[in-house]
């Protein structure tokens, strides 16, 4: 029998690990002192303690590791387990060089702009979103609003003469698009309403699935439709200058919309599919 000091020098653990480790359940002690209290472990036990270490630097919890201690689990089992925890670490290592990205972008915006840009860009993951949607050519300026909404009204009325409007999501409903000029002329858009389930249409509308965007930079506009371009340029010059290249289609997403062109209480997010990848580029900003 070893006292827990002696076990504690050979393992190289302190005591109050010991007696933590004792108080979950993951090690107890081989004997302990009815009179004292005193713990004792034997060498015996090292292999288990040389296990529960293994399995904390894989960076399972102490839940997680019970099982995976007094159970005999099968070749599948364990190797199941480990892809698990593979897939978790992965996504907390992404979600990791995600958050470095922000910090390393906005240092970028403080050392190269004496002020500050009105526009703050977040980066997210957007995950695949079903849609229903219709192209549009936006000609005349003035009309670009009433023509988006008219695209909308078009997708809806679709849906429910054929009485599928129950599939229709209640996220806020956007706008896709390849390239944005600043005089809105001779642009091809399409409109999207998120969908619930899949739904059958008929030309010109569609139903398709917009894929996974591990990076999205987004930015929110508060003003009019005719100040749009100003918001998109920002988050445009900003991905340049962090290094990311475009690799989608914009969106515009309506928090609060309207069919007005010059109503300054509108609230817009303008969204970018972005990569460092250059190979995966879009060639038109």
């Amino acid at each position: 029998m070893l006292k827990i000091s002696e076990f504690s020098h050979l393992a190289h653990i302190s005591g109050r690990m010991l007696r933590y480790y004792d108080e979950r359940g993951l090690l107890k002690p081989a004997h302990v002192d009815p009179s004292t209290g005193y713990r004792y472990y034997t060498l015996e036990q090292l292999p288990r303690f040389h296990r529960l270490q293994a399995l904390k630097d894989l960076g399972f919890t102490l839940e997680q590791m019970a099982p995976l201690l007094d159970q005999d689990l099968s070749f599948a089992e364990l190797r199941g387990m480990l892809l698990l925890k593979q897939a978790e670490v992965q996504q907390n290592i992404q979600m990791e060089q995600m958050r470095l990205a922000r910090i390393e972008a906005r240092l970028k915006c403080i050392e190269q702009e004496n002020e500050p840009s009105p526009y703050e860009v977040v980066l997210k993951e957007v995950p695949p979103l079903l849609v229903a949607s219709t192209q549009g050519s936006l000609l005349d300026e003035d009309e670009v609003a009433s023509t988006v909404f008219g695209l909308f009204e078009k997708i809806v009325l679709a849906l429910s003469l054929s009485a599928q409007t129950e599939h229709i999501s209640q996220q806020p409903w956007f706008l896709l698009w390849s390239h944005m000029n600043d005089e809105f002329k001779d642009m091809q858009v399409e409109a999207a309403i998120a969908l619930s389930a899949p739904v059958s249409v008929t030309m010109p509308l569609r139903v398709v699935e917009l894929p996974h965007v591990p990076i999205m930079a987004c930015t929110q506009h508060q003003g009019t439709y005719r100040d749009l371009p100003q918001a998109i340029q920002a988050l445009y010059r900003w991905a340049e200058a962090n290094g990311f290249y475009r690799c989608g289609l914009g969106r515009e997403i309506f928090l609060q919309a309207g069919t007005e062109m010059d109503n300054p209480s509108y609230v817009t997010e303008i969204q970018l599919p972005l990569t460092r990848d250059p190979e995966h580029a879009l060639s038109v900003w």
